[in-house]
């Protein structure tokens, strides 16, 4: 009786892992949004220009920037 219990557990614990999974990562995932850097906090904004700078710097392409 107790291994049955343990099994038990053990399948409901997959289910719903399983299932949490898919929820999460396909059927209600998130959709990415795009926005401009003018809607940035000033901090995230200033490492936005940062990174871009960088981004120019090693490519030289003012496109990929």
């Amino acid at each position: 009786m107790r291994i049955w219990r343990l099994l038990g557990f053990l399948f409901t614990l997959a289910i719903g892992l399983g299932l949490g999974l898919y929820l999460g990562w396909g059927v209600l995932a998130a959709q990415p949004n795009d926005t401009s850097p003018d809607s940035l906090r000033a901090d995230y904004r200033a490492d936005y220009v940062l990174m871009v700078a960088e981004i120019y710097q090693h490519e030289g392409d003012p496109d990929a920037a």
